[in-house]
């Protein structure tokens, strides 16, 4: 995954950004590792 920085900092929503509602369900399907990382999107 390719996280646009610029876009970032500028405040803009970048694509990869998900609503919460998918992330209720894509969330219990991520690998053990990815709960680790920050969530995108919260």
């Amino acid at each position: 995954m390719i996280v646009d920085h610029e876009r970032v900092r500028k405040g803009e929503q970048p694509p990869w950004i998900v609503s919460d509602d998918l992330w209720a369900r894509i969330e219990p399907l991520l690998p053990r590792w990815e709960y680790a990382l920050p969530k995108l999107g919260r």
